[in-house]
């Protein structure tokens, strides 16, 4: 469901002969889809997560709900669903969106976690040089029709997962294990906001 918060302009206007008319309209500023938070003025997007483990090798930075199998290779997991997720891209740039889940764009936005009163961007704590969709799965146009519909069965009985498996694996990873988190910003454990916010 999406819930919204509207905020009104109010325009006057005067004519020749003094007479004052007063017009106003609203305008939707916030957006809240599922357990995501759009601000339209702002071009972000916000949405809470736990960070589920702090060592090792990870697939992306971000898990949200949907391609199950994902959870256990990501840093950071949350309990939006992708779809929500895919919904709010769209909002902010439904061309953009397009873009991204097909593979054609990668970059236009930037990740910032927030955690114990401090936010940075994403950037700063891994040990790679990645792209907004290295760091958060934004699904496939291949398997999305199946596996988002079919969310609540095991996946692990799903005849597709071997492909999804060797589709991120060759496709997005390109063959790489991974990458680390550095620092200790992120602890194991910790309640953490991420805030997706469009440049460019």
């Amino acid at each position: 469901m999406c819930y919204v918060k509207l905020d009104i302009c109010i325009i006057v206007i005067k004519n020749k002969d003094e007479e004052v008319f007063v017009d106003f309209f609203a305008i939707v500023i916030v957006y809240h889809i599922g357990e995501i938070c759009v601000d339209t003025l702002k071009k972000e997007i916000r949405f809470k997560g736990e960070v589920l483990r702090d060592t090792g090798y990870f697939y992306f930075l971000i898990y949200v709900s949907g391609y199950k199998w994902l959870r256990e290779k990501c840093a950071i997991i949350s309990d939006v669903k992708l779809s929500d997720l895919q919904n709010a891209i769209a909002l902010l740039n439904w061309r953009l969106w397009d873009s991204l889940w097909t593979g054609k764009e990668r970059d236009r936005f930037d990740i910032f976690i927030k955690c114990g009163g401090k936010e940075i961007n994403a950037k700063e704590i891994v040990d790679a040089d990645l792209e907004f969709a290295d760091m958060i799965f934004l699904g496939s146009p291949y398997f999305d029709p199946v596996v988002l519909e079919e969310s609540a069965t095991n996946c692990t009985d799903c005849p597709l997962l071997p492909r999804e498996i060797e589709f991120i694996e060759k496709e997005i990873l390109k063959g790489k294990k991974g990458f680390k988190i550095k620092g200790d910003f992120l602890k194991r454990g910790k309640k953490v906001e991420i805030r997706i916010k469009l440049h460019g």
